[in-house]
């Protein structure tokens, strides 16, 4: 979705999805992706900071937030 421009439908599945699961890096790390794409970037750190607080360690989450 992110690739085809529908920013909107991406971070409303995004945000679904971490419902379910809460403690995806990788969907924390989109959601944030989603954000930044609209230009919301305190939103995206947000984000980014949220899958840091749940694996410290993970490369994608980190990359992003840089």
């Amino acid at each position: 979705l992110l690739e085809v421009g529908e920013i909107e439908e991406a971070a409303f599945n995004f945000t679904q999805a971490i419902r379910i699961n809460p403690r995806s890096v990788v969907l924390h790390t989109y959601l944030g992706v989603t954000h930044q794409y609209q230009n919301n970037l305190n939103e995206a750190m947000h984000c980014f900071n949220a899958g840091c607080e749940i694996d410290p360690s993970n490369p994608l989450n980190l990359y992003q937030k840089s």
